[in-house]
């Protein structure tokens, strides 16, 4: 598991586009891909996790506060939210 840190909020790196809304999928895949569970997203976040939960569900939406406050946790953890463009739809993927 990747520790979370808070050094970079927001870093756009080499060709990735910055994105301010992500979605319940980007978040998912992007918690899984730092090796963190929805408990552990949560505390980091410091957000409930049954809010986490339902999110990814799509069961339910997040403030936009705290959906900031989760894509900043999992942005500095060392995700890159990946904007929908030309070759495909929105993702994510690790910083080099």
């Amino acid at each position: 598991m990747r520790t979370l840190n808070r050094h970079c909020q927001h870093t756009v790196c080499e060709s990735a586009v910055s994105v301010s809304i992500i979605t319940p999928l980007q978040m998912k895949l992007a918690r899984t891909a730092l090796g963190l569970g929805v408990r552990e997203l949560a505390a980091a976040a410091d957000v409930a996790p049954s809010t986490v939960q339902r999110f990814e569900s799509g069961k339910g939406d997040m403030h936009s506060r705290t959906l900031d406050k989760v894509q900043r946790t999992l942005e500095d953890g060392g995700v890159i939210f990946i904007g929908p463009d030309a070759d495909g739809g929105p993702g994510v993927r690790l910083k080099a």
